[in-house]
C-alpha cells in the first residue's frame, strides 16, 4: 500500500515537473507591458512593422503611446524613423515634439541639423526648446552654433542652461554663464563667443578632420 502511494507521487511529481518545463519552453521570451496600447507597440516594434509604428507615431491620440512609438521605429528602421521625427518636431503635442527633437538628434547623421534649426527657431515652449538645445549638442552638428549663441540669453534658465551644455558639445569652451549671470554678463559672453566664431569653427574643423585621419588609419 505504501509503496502505491509511493508510485503514485512520484508520477505526480514527474508529470508537474514536466508542465513546468513546458510552461518555460513554450512562453513568450519577451514579457507584455501591462498597458494594451504599449503592448501592440511593442508588438509591431518586434515585428519590425516600420509602417505601423509610423501610424501611431502620427496618429496616436496618448502623447506616450506616440512617445513609445518614437522610439520603436527608430530601432526598426532608421531612415522611416527620421522622416516621422521630422514632421513631429511640429507636432501641437508638447511631450511629443520634445521626444522627436531627442531622438532626431541622435539618429540624424552628424550635421544634418536643418529642421532642429528651424524647430529650434519657431518654439516657444521652454522644455521643447530645451529639448531641441540638447539635440542640437548631441548632434554636434556646427549648424547649431549659430542659433545657440543668442539663447545664452533666452528668458528661461532651462534654455540658457541646454544652450550652454550644447555648445560644450559642439565646440569644447563653455561659456561662461552661470544660473546667477546677469543680462549684462550674458551678452558680454555672447559678444565674445560672435567675435571668436572663426576661429571656433577652425578648431571644430581640425578637431574632426583628426578623427576621421584616425579612423582611415
Amino acid at each position: 500500500m505504501f509503496g502505491s502511494n509511493r508510485q503514485f507521487t512520484l508520477i505526480g511529481g514527474g508529470v508537474i515537473l514536466v508542465l513546468i518545463v513546458v510552461f518555460f519552453l513554450t512562453r513568450s521570451s519577451v514579457p507584455f507591458h501591462s498597458d494594451p496600447e504599449i503592448a501592440k507597440i511593442e508588438k509591431l516594434e518586434r515585428a519590425r512593422d516600420a509602417k505601423g509604428l509610423a501610424e501611431a507615431v502620427k496618429s496616436h491620440p496618448r502623447e506616450d503611446v506616440a512617445n513609445r512609438a518614437m522610439t520603436a521605429l527608430a530601432h526598426v528602421s532608421k531612415q522611416d524613423a527620421l522622416t516621422e521625427l521630422q514632421a513631429m518636431l511640429s507636432d501641437p503635442r508638447v511631450s511629443v515634439r520634445a521626444t522627436a527633437a531627442g531622438q532626431y538628434g541622435s539618429l540624424a547623421p552628424r550635421g544634418q541639423v536643418g529642421p532642429l534649426v528651424a524647430a529650434f527657431k519657431d518654439e516657444k515652449d521652454p522644455k521643447v526648446k530645451a529639448a531641441i538645445a540638447n539635440a542640437l549638442g548631441q548632434n554636434q552638428g556646427w549648424d547649431g552654433v549659430a542659433p545657440l549663441i543668442p539663447a545664452l540669453d533666452d528668458p528661461n534658465t532651462q534654455v540658457r542652461t541646454a544652450a550652454a551644455n550644447a555648445l560644450l558639445k559642439i565646440t569644447g569652451l563653455r561659456p561662461d554663464i552661470t544660473a546667477k549671470s546677469t543680462t549684462a554678463d550674458r551678452k558680454r559672453v555672447i559678444a565674445s563667443l560672435n567675435a571668436r566664431i572663426a576661429s571656433m569653427k577652425t578648431g571644430y574643423d581640425n578637431y574632426w578632420n583628426s578623427q576621421r585621419s584616425k579612423e582611415n588609419k
